[in-house]
């Protein structure tokens, strides 16, 4: 394999617009004329701006609407409060920034996500999103698996449990975390294949769930709560859909309990 919300001001009296049938031609003219004017100068600037690509990569109103529904289960907002904002800042001459995401199994702050999100790093930072924000104080990553763990000096911080067993094909999972910029968002998706890599002991996880830019290290939970697996990937849909995604399970962390 990238928490904005918008804010809407409402009005503080109804406004009333008049009839339709009472404006005057010419000024029903005047205002599709401005109305457009506009449209294609936003339109212009943002390709100028480099900046169309993020727009239409939004996701779906389907896609937040379910995700905030699923959010509403009392188990998942638990679950919520341990998935956190994992940012970088890289080695890179410009010292670019990433973003992805990972969750804390220690309350003094244990964080797993992948090693692809850190492996160039000049510093982490987490943030627990509506608590606080914390400097790593190291990190390591797993020699094969795309997976890495990061050291915090925090205390009482929300924690998950990991869950070793392996899921069957055709249970469900839920998975939560940061794309887009959004934080914390949820969705489901059955467990559809299992992918024998020659250097790894454990399977990876095929997901039928959509998964988004940012979305790297967020947790796969069972249907106990227990995180099994970490994103890493993506498959492409044969069909053109959304990509499902790809996990390493956790049983292959057991590579980092040494070196923290």
């Amino acid at each position: 394999m990238d928490e904005h919300f918008d804010e809407h001001m409402e009005p503080d009296e109804e406004e009333i617009w008049p009839n339709e049938e009472e404006w005057p031609l010419q000024r029903r003219h005047s205002f599709i004329f401005k109305f457009t004017a506009v449209v294609v100068l936003v339109a212009f600037v943002a390709l100028a701006l480099g900046n169309v690509w993020p727009f239409f990569s939004l996701p779906s109103l389907d896609y937040i609407v379910e995700s905030y529904r699923l959010g509403r289960d009392p188990l998942i907002r638990e679950l919520q409060e341990a998935v956190v904002q994992v940012r970088v800042e890289t080695r890179a001459k410009n010292n670019a920034g990433l973003k992805g995401t990972g969750f804390n199994i220690k309350p003094d702050g244990l964080i797993v996500t992948n090693r692809h999100v850190v492996e160039n790093a000049a510093s982490v930072t987490v943030l627990f999103p509506g608590r606080a924000a914390y400097k790593a104080s190291g990190w390591s990553s797993a020699p094969v698996a795309d997976l890495a763990i990061v050291s915090l000096q925090g205390e009482d911080l929300p924690v998950v449990s990991l869950g070793e067993t392996l899921p069957e094909i055709g249970e469900k999972m839920t998975v939560i975390g940061n794309p887009l910029n959004f934080i914390k968002m949820v969705v489901q998706g059955d467990v559809v294949n299992y992918w024998r890599v020659s250097e790894l002991p454990e399977p990876l996880l095929e997901i039928d769930a959509p998964v988004r830019r940012g979305s790297s290290g967020s947790p796969v939970f069972n249907g106990d709560g227990r995180a099994v697996a970490v994103i890493f990937a993506t498959v492409e849909d044969s069909e053109g859909g959304e990509g499902r995604g790809l996990a390493v399970p956790v049983a292959l962390l057991r590579d980092l309990w040494e070196t923290p």
